[in-house]
């Protein structure tokens, strides 16, 4: 495939002695590198590539194949590395590429890390070398290998799908971790799913495909409120419950229909003593047509209403109770305007009840 690019031409027709001089370092002691002291670059992609050439080389010693690495996210979007291969390039040589890419860049660029790096799907049959080195760098850098569906697509070569899946299975770890009551680590997992996700949404701009990530967002969200709420050695009361209060907002935003958003900002003003804010948040979700009859954020208003004691059980106390709420006291009269649904219905059937066993 000739390249279409004339920078890229450019580099392969008059970058020879550069890559020449390159391909001598292949002697490079690894061993005296620190990988892990290198810094991650946040927000940054590197895609490894690998392509078949009809151009460049020298006369002496023609090219056949490419292994090249671009870097997306930075102010400008280039090469990190260039090499050329008179056959297709071993696992070992893949690996000395890569590296090289981490420590000893092109001229000009500082060694570093990406917060990504895509591996062409082509370059797959190397995973096995590679991947022993990958998975030892430092924490913040993740690594994958296109998807199927990206390597035949013109539109998006890494933007979306990959940052996607990365999420869901940092997701999953998370819900493990949380169910084994393993505060800290739940909330490290949510957190790396939700900085995969705000790269997916960063990365491209069809609404209509972002509704699969803003949804996870909202989940994982919640989900790292609910971490952040739960019981813990390291529990730093005051500010974990804004943190809870924060991340179930940001559920609310990304997933106004995503009922557990509501509950985890209700829970946090709870625990804080605000009970005011903590109903008018169940109330928020209520006015939705689509959250009206969502049975979590009924049980939770009628529980902060009733002071966790429940609809009372006599006709007369109940009626009172009610006289109250949605008639007398001016500010809960405000609050419940346009709230029907469930938690009506849950009155009534209360009230219907009590008479019949009269």
């Amino acid at each position: 495939m000739e390249s279409k690019n004339p920078q890229l031409k450019k580099v392969l027709q008059n970058g020879a002695k550069l890559v020449e001089q390159q391909r001598k370092e292949t002697s490079v002691d690894w061993s005296t590198v620190d990988f892990s002291a290198l810094a991650v670059q946040e927000n940054v992609t590197w895609w490894l590539r690998s392509t078949t050439l009809t151009d460049g080389g020298t006369e002496t010693e023609p090219a056949r194949f490419m292994l090249e690495c671009m870097t997306y996210g930075n102010k400008i979007d280039a090469s990190r590395m260039v090499d050329k291969y008179k056959n297709t390039p071993t696992s070992e040589e893949v690996l000395h590429f890569i590296r090289r890419c981490i420590a000893k860049p092109l001229p000009g660029l500082e060694p570093c890390l990406p917060s990504i790096l895509i591996i062409q799907r082509n370059l797959k049959p190397h995973t096995l070398i590679i991947k022993a080195f990958l998975d030892k760098l430092p924490v913040g850098f993740n690594w994958a290998i296109e998807s199927e569906a990206a390597s035949t697509s013109s539109i998006s070569l890494f933007s979306y799908d990959i940052p996607l899946s990365m999420a869901k299975e940092y997701k999953s770890k998370g819900n493990q971790l949380y169910s084994q009551r393993n505060r800290k680590g739940a909330i490290y997992e949510y957190t790396n799913a939700i900085d995969r996700l705000m790269n997916a949404l960063r990365s491209d701009p069809n609404r209509d495909k972002n509704k699969d990530a803003e949804r996870l967002l909202a989940v994982c969200c919640a989900n790292r409120a609910a971490a952040y709420l739960m019981p813990g050695d390291d529990v730093d009361v005051d500010s974990d419950l804004h943190e809870a209060w924060k991340d179930g907002e940001i559920a609310i935003r990304a997933d106004p229909s995503y009922a557990k958003g509501y509950i985890r900002v209700s829970t946090a003003h709870q625990r804080l003593r605000n009970i005011k804010k903590a109903k008018e948040t169940l109330v928020r979700g209520l006015r939705r047509t689509d959250l009206q009859n969502e049975p979590g954020l009924v049980d939770k208003l009628i529980q902060l209403q009733t002071d966790g004691k429940g609809f009372p059980e006599n006709e007369e106390e109940l009626l009172a109770w009610q006289e109250l709420v949605l008639v007398e006291d001016e500010e809960s009269v405000k609050m419940m305007e346009g709230v029907h649904g469930l938690w009506r219905k849950r009155l009534s059937d209360q009230l219907a009840l009590l008479r019949t066993a009269m």
